[in-house]
């Protein structure tokens, strides 16, 4: 429309200098961002200091936080954060706006000294460098930081976080909340902890929490709260309960440096493959420039990042996710090395034609058994790699069901595997390691009585076996087992004690932790994870033919909670613990003998073979020999 046109009269607008302070005001006590863009210092890994650029990240943040803000919600956020790209500096500056604008109490808690000690050097840069008016000073000192309007801020350990517990807080950063778990020490249950804290920030508007961490895994208190958190499209859709928390992920690719020159030699070769690590790295990357649209400038950091994790992808990719759900897989824990794991995985999957089903029957005297092969329609109890062997020595692990079940609801089952030790082989003078030679098969629930009696037979299989059951929380299988007359593991006296090595007439291995990785639980299981690791040297490592029992040790992990060695979620972990049993044990097993070839032996080499086979002089653990 022309101006012309109009029968009233135009007036040209001139903001006075009082009205744009007004709005400055208005924009910068309304959204943390606006602040951090015109008054927040931080310093660049250049060591500069420099005013904030916000990056596609701490831009989600902020929108976040106004979306909340002007919707009079309470502000809460868990960042899936990539390895320095502004998280901490975004969470950190979020939080000095709060105390700033409502005059909160905040409190930073992360999982180690230095790590708090670093978000909160960028505090104190913000403040030190804060030339905003907001008509009152603040101070922040080693431990904890004043604001003149009131706030105050004050940081701790996930260890020791009472003062934050015992306070009512306006605003909560926890930072690397999935390692809270990991590290000397560490919490002993941090989802306790992550609770606890989160029960300090009343739910009203004008507060907030942030939880940020690198992934370590699909378990524990983060993965958990991640589950169940919102994205910000559900916010606004209205898919949201006051106090859900919003989840921020960022892919690593849409980071300004995440890209790298590139000369149109490297662009050439990046994009036809030539001079990629692996196949399986050259189809990882072909899917990054094909599915994503990505540039041969991405790839060379790609490339870069892989470098610098030592050409692990899977640290690669913990530091660089590429989706959430990878980040979290290549995040997974494992108790034991992944790599040799899945060597012997496919060491295994090669055998599984030379393994047997069947089930063992007693003779009429139930003086021998016999096994019988059969088929899976039968549904077999037993697996069989390796008959008995004259000379070998043979151990029998038992972990059985207590009824426990998984977050799943799937509750656990009897374990029952059988190791032989390992021996010098006298044809070829070579190591033979120690090799699960037969097993109870997975999901296998049956009374205790009847499990018993299957253990006996397959004890008297392998010469009277020695068999290692768990005597905490037995359920009845000791008792049971010494009806049978079954040799049972006796606990000697410790090394300590004035009678060490004598019996203490308590059978089976006890297994009780202090909840911190100390104790025979972790002993026993130390010793099969330094099997698994050292794999590949001369004289160690434990053959495992059977997939069911690889399957549990995949999924066996540092919970990151508790710090205690267990199942993830939705999975057991009674056959770890049963070959554990077996493993440690394994020097102190029975030695094959045939009875009837015995007694055509002389007195005194049968009375040799009899003790050889009722105990060892060798230490328990790691020793070798038959």
């Amino acid at each position: 429309m022309n101006p012309a046109d109009c029968d009233y009269e135009v007036r040209e607008f001139a903001p006075t200098a009082e009205g744009i302070n007004d709005l400055h005001r208005l924009l910068v006590e309304a959204n943390p961002m606006v602040w951090l863009e015109n008054y927040g210092k931080i310093v660049t890994k250049k060591k500069e200091l420099k005013l904030l650029k916000p990056n596609p990240l701490q831009f989600k943040l902020a929108e976040i936080v106004d979306y909340m803000l002007r919707h009079k919600l309470p502000v809460r956020i868990l960042i899936y954060k990539p390895r320095q790209k502004g998280s901490s500096t975004g969470s950190m500056g979020i939080m000095d706006w709060f105390v700033k604008r409502f005059g909160h109490k905040a409190y930073l808690c992360g999982n180690e000294l230095s790590n708090c000690r670093n978000l909160w050097d960028i505090l104190k840069t913000y403040n030190d460098h804060d030339n905003y008016a907001w008509g009152f000073q603040s101070e922040v000192l080693a431990k904890s930081a004043s604001y003149g309007n009131g706030g105050q801020g004050h940081w701790a350990t996930a260890k020791n976080v009472e003062s934050g517990r015992s306070a009512t807080l306006g605003a909560l950063v926890m930072t690397e909340i999935a390692r809270w778990a990991e590290d000397d020490g560490a919490v002993r249950d941090a989802g306790k902890v992550f609770s606890s804290l989160m029960g300090a920030v009343p739910l009203e508007p004008n507060t907030l929490v942030i939880g940020e961490t690198t992934v370590r895994g699909a378990s524990g208190v983060f993965y958990e709260q991640w589950q169940r958190a919102k994205t910000f499209e559900q916010l606004k859709n209205g898919d949201y309960e006051p106090g859900d928390f919003i989840k921020v992920f960022m892919p690593w690719y849409v980071f300004e440096d995440s890209v790298l020159p590139c000369t149109p030699e490297e662009a050439s070769r990046i994009n036809s493959g030539s001079d990629c690590l692996n196949e399986v790295e050259r189809a990882t990357e072909r899917n990054l420039l094909t599915r994503y649209k990505l540039t041969p400038g991405h790839i060379k950091y790609f490339r870069m990042r892989l470098k610098a994790c030592d050409y692990d992808p899977e640290e690669r990719d913990r530091e660089e996710p590429t989706t959430e759900e990878s980040g979290f897989f290549a995040a997974q824990a494992c108790y034991f090395n992944k790599t040799n794991l899945q060597k012997m995985r496919r060491q295994a999957e090669e055998e599984q034609s030379e393994i047997q089903m069947g089930v063992f029957e007693w003779d009429d005297k139930r003086t021998a058994v016999t096994w019988m092969p059969a088929t899976e329609e039968d549904r077999p109890w037993w697996l069989l790699r390796e008959r008995p062997q004259v000379g070998r020595r043979y151990t029998i692990g038992a972990d059985n069901s207590r009824g426990l079940a998984n977050s799943k609801g799937d509750p656990d089952c009897h374990a029952v595997p059988v190791i032989r030790d390992g021996y010098a082989c006298a044809e070829t003078g070579t190591w033979v390691k120690p090799k699960i030679v037969a097993t109870l098969r997975a999901n296998c629930r049956i009374d205790i009585d009847v499990l018993a009696e299957e253990i006996a037979k397959i004890s008297k299989f392998y010469g009277n076996a020695m068999v290692v059951p768990e005597a905490n929380n037995d359920c009845g299988l000791i008792m049971c087992l010494k009806k049978l007359g079954v040799r049972i593991f006796e606990r000697e006296r410790p090394a300590t004690d004035k009678e060490d090595q004598v019996p203490t007439g308590k059978l089976g291995i006890w297994t009780s932790d202090d909840g911190a990785g100390q104790g025979m639980r972790s002993s026993i299981l130390g010793e099969v994870r330094a099997a698994v690791r050292k794999t590949n040297i001369e004289g160690e490592g434990l053959d495992i033919p059977f997939l069911h029992i690889l399957d549990e040790m995949e999924h066996f992990a540092i919970n990151p909670n508790t710090g205690k060695a267990e199942a993830l979620d939705k999975h057991h972990d009674d056959f770890v613990m049963g070959t554990a049993f077996a493993y440690f044990l394994r020097s102190k097993g029975t030695v094959y003998v045939v009875e009837q070839l015995s007694q055509l032996l002389p007195p005194d080499v049968r009375r040799m073979l009899q003790e050889e086979g009722q105990q060892s002089s060798m230490g328990m653990g790691g020793a070798h020999r038959i």
